[in-house]
């Protein structure tokens, strides 16, 4: 699973700026202090930390489809359900990070 082009460039321009990792700078962002943010930035700043939970079990759902192929040499029936999750999740994650 990728993101577009346009969703990696806006997303890896962000992490940049900052000159961090995508995933770091994910990270940094749930942690800034909610005293420097203005109230939609601690919105956006919690949806951001609440997306992760769906996002992880996405990878476990994900890693769980791999080993099953890798054990049955074929794709279980549910691995359609993939890429039509992370793409949601992926345009929810950048709706959020627009506004912080």
């Amino acid at each position: 699973m990728t993101l577009t082009l346009e969703e990696d460039a806006a997303l890896q321009a962000l992490a940049d700026k900052y000159e961090m990792t995508v995933s770091r700078f994910l990270w940094e962002m749930s942690m800034v202090p909610t005293s420097t943010l203005t109230e939609d930035q601690r919105r956006a700043r919690m949806e951001l930390s609440m997306i992760l939970i769906p996002l992880q079990h996405l990878a476990a759902f994900t890693n769980a489809c791999a080993r099953f192929a890798n054990a049955e040499k074929r794709l279980p029936p549910e691995v359609d359900q993939i890429y039509p999750a992370y793409m949601r999740l992926s345009r929810e994650i950048h709706r959020i990070l627009d506004r912080i």
